[in-house]
Formats: C-alpha cells, structure tokens, sequence
C-alpha cells in the first residue's frame, strides 16, 4: 500500500517536472528569439510553470519526498539541453548547455541518492540487528549532550556520552557517539535509553530511542 502511494505521488511529481520543463524551453527559446516574428511565451506555457510546481510539490507531501528532486532536475535539464542543440539561443549559445547540464547532473546525483541511501538503511538495519541479537543489552544514562556546531536539515547534530548498565551485572561501560537529533527534542544529561553494546568494538553500540 506504502509503495504504491509513492508510485502514485512521483508520478504526480514527474507530471509536475514536465509542465516545468515546457515553461523553461519557452522562456529560453523565447530569450533567444530577436525577430519580429517572434511571439515570447504562451500563456498556456506560462502557466505551466506554476501549476507545475503545485503537482511537484504535491507529489513530494503525499509521498514522494525528495525523490521528486530527479525528475525535476532531470526534465529541466533536458529541456534546457534541447534549446542548447536546437541553436534556439545564438546570442548566448553557452548558457543553455551550462543550465541544462547542471540539471541534468544534479538530476542524475538525485537518481542515484536513492539506491545508496536505501543500501545505508538497509546495512544500519542489519547492524542493529545484529547488535540486539549478540550484543550486552543494559541500561543507558546520557551523562553528557555537546554541541558540534553541524546542522543537518535545521536539526543540530550533537556527541552524546552515555552510561551503560549492563543487565548481567557486569561493570558498567561508557560509549559515545554524534547522533543528528530533532531540534525540539535535544536530549539532556540524565535522559535513560536500554542500550546495546559490544565489548570488543567501542564504536558498536546503540540505545533504543531513535533520536
């Protein structure tokens, strides 16, 4: 069901991107055109522009998310590519190619943003169950939260030390590590977690609130 309202949505999106890609090929063609005879955009292609950027945006609320970065990048490219061969822009011929393909690679870096960041989930969700299966399960005290100065989508990312009670009785380690967290919930020092840790990898290690 997940799957097919993401399908639903980037198609909505890329119907978006397409409108978008229209009204760039006229604005561009249009700027290169010098002639009495030519007529500047359309209205239908105006407004192509804007009704454009509501699917887009829509696609990316109701599902899609960022994945709606490649088709727009990639349709705008495109279009901006086809006026650059096309010759529509003599008095600028250089620009069109510069636009177009900096699209077009950003569209393809979005395109190829996807498998990798799915790859990292997938691995991070291995680990961690991996971690749960093998590793010394206790309880986590953050006995200290300090700022690295690094942001990430307005969220702060920060090094939290914490301390962890094994539940076997063994003698309690520390483990630290920087974790992006939400800017409306910053934990404190004195926050408690279950936690899971392996003691003979300092860096593996992980608590049970997904902050």
């Amino acid at each position: 069901m997940r799957t097919s309202r993401q399908t639903r949505a980037l198609l909505i999106a890329t119907l978006g991107a397409l409108l978008m890609a229209w009204f760039i090929y006229a604005l561009l063609a249009s700027a290169g055109c010098s002639g009495p005879a030519c007529a500047g955009v359309s209205h239908l292609a105006f407004w192509a522009f804007p009704a454009g950027l509501i699917l887009v945006f829509a696609g990316a609320f109701t599902g899609a998310g960022l994945r709606v970065l490649a088709p727009l990048f990639l349709a705008m490219g495109a279009a901006a590519l086809a006026v650059a061969a096309q010759g529509l822009m003599p008095d600028m011929p250089i620009f069109p190619w510069l636009f177009g393909g900096g699209f077009l690679l950003g569209g393809l870096a979005a395109l190829a943003a996807g498998p990798v960041l799915r790859h990292l989930a997938a691995r991070r969700g291995r680990l961690a169950a991996e971690l749960r299966r093998t590793g010394v399960k206790g309880m986590g005290t953050i006995v200290a939260v300090e700022d690295t100065g690094i942001t990430l989508n307005d969220n702060p990312r920060v090094r939290l030390t914490m301390r962890i009670v094994p539940e076997d009785g063994s003698a309690p380690v520390e483990r630290s590590k920087a974790v992006t967290v939400s800017r409306v919930r910053i934990p404190r020092a004195g926050d408690r977690h279950p936690a899971w840790f392996d003691r003979a990898d300092e860096d593996k290690w992980m608590f049970g609130s997904d902050l």
